[in-house]
């Protein structure tokens, strides 16, 4: 440690290169009282010591700047444009400059209170401060894991806890009255309520939709894209979770699009996107204009509290209620997880733990008629094979 003017010169020997044999070296300069300086130091020699040799003098704005750069290829265009805002708005202007070896989780915890405090701005809620602890984290993973730091100081951080707010899904005649005032309306838009209301797909991947996903002999939808927002402007991805699924429609719900396909008048075989604009139809429906066009419909028939993607909550619990296995509701859904579902939609789970005693109690007393199972549905173990 050598005073250089206002500062201080830190310097940490690394051993030699590997290849080259050339002796290695960790610098630092830092302003302050030598106190300072010397806590700094202490940090550089435990970087080394446990292996962290590599842009040991690296600040978070670097470390964030190479991460965004290197992931971005693998991040959906509005993730990666939602990153970059959290880190512009919230993460660079306060810790930016801070040095990777000098984060503590309590830097963290202090930045959480700043945003929900507000300061100058306006108070951020927990969800937003949520977001921000995860860009800040996973930042951070991606430190360890390239050996710029030993471990990571955000991981003891005490992000605020997200209530989930009660889901309140419209109902059966809710959902029907929509339908019916958007065929009075708009037509193209009914179609779109009637998919999101029977397939549970994301306002996105309904606007993604091409004719070519649709296998009108077998009724079966391919969703493969979704449409986002990115700066204003539209970006054909892929969906959510990045997984293409495959779900059967009803046969309402076909002859609806049937209807959609001879008023617009695509032949057989032609291509484009199901919602669109412009002759070609390759301009597909924007995200923003479904939620618009929604909003007016849902105050025009008295339903001012339900949004579009209620009609997701829709699906999901009245398939639960109707004992639809989770599995299969998540797949519907595009869930990469069923404990995903489980967790948004637990409340809504049919309850079977009266049914579930009756079952194990009836395997003790045969005589009792027991529970109405669906004997053909009970799986069975495969009768031996008889010797030759």
């Amino acid at each position: 440690m050598r005073r250089r003017g206002p500062s201080w010169e830190l310097r940490v020997y690394l051993g030699r290169d590997a290849l080259t044999g050339a002796k290695r070296y960790a610098t630092r300069s830092v302003r302050g009282p030598r106190a300072d300086a010397q806590r700094v130091l202490r940090d550089m020699v435990a970087a080394a010591e446990a292996g962290v040799t590599h842009h040991a003098g690296a600040t978070f704005r670097e470390l964030c700047e190479a991460w965004l750069t290197s992931a971005r290829v693998q991040l959906a265009a509005n993730t990666a444009a939602e990153t970059r805002r959290v880190l512009d708005r919230h993460l660079l202007p306060t810790l930016g400059d801070a040095p990777l070896a000098g984060l503590r989780a309590e830097h963290f915890d202090a930045l959480y209170r700043l945003l929900q405090g507000g300061g100058d701005a306006k108070p951020s809620g927990a969800a937003t401060v949520r977001r921000v602890h995860g860009v800040a984290h996973r930042a951070l993973n991606i430190g360890v894991r390239w050996g710029w730091l030993a471990a990571n100081p955000a991981s003891g951080a005490m992000a605020p806890r997200v209530v989930r707010g009660p889901i309140a899904p419209p109902s059966p005649p809710e959902v029907a009255s929509l339908i019916a005032a958007a065929r009075r309306r708009e037509p193209a838009l009914a179609t779109l309520v009637t998919l999101a209301a029977t397939t549970g797909a994301r306002r996105g991947e309904l606007c993604g939709l091409r004719w070519s996903d649709l296998n009108p002999v077998t009724g079966e939808l391919d969703i493969v894209r979704a449409i986002t927002l990115v700066d204003g402007r539209t970006v054909i991805g892929p969906t959510k979770t990045r997984r293409s699924r495959r779900i059967h429609l009803d046969r309402a719900t076909c002859a609806a699009l049937a209807e959609h396909r001879r008023r617009n008048r695509v032949a057989p075989g032609a291509d484009g996107f199901l919602f669109s604009t412009g002759p070609g139809r390759e301009d597909p429906w924007r995200p923003d204009r479904v939620s618009r066009s929604f909003r007016r419909l849902a105050v025009e028939v008295g339903l001012d509290h339900v949004r579009f993607h209620d009609l997701r909550h829709f699906v999901a619990t009245r398939l639960l209620g109707a004992g639809i296995d989770l599995r299969t509701v998540a797949g519907r859904l595009g869930h990469s997880h069923a404990s995903t579902t489980l967790n948004v939609y637990a409340a809504f789970l049919p309850s079977a733990d009266q049914h579930a005693a009756e079952v194990i109690a009836h395997l003790f007393n045969p005589n009792d008629p027991g529970p109405d199972i669906d004997v053909a549905a009970t799986p069975r173990a495969n009768p031996r094979r008889k010797r030759a």
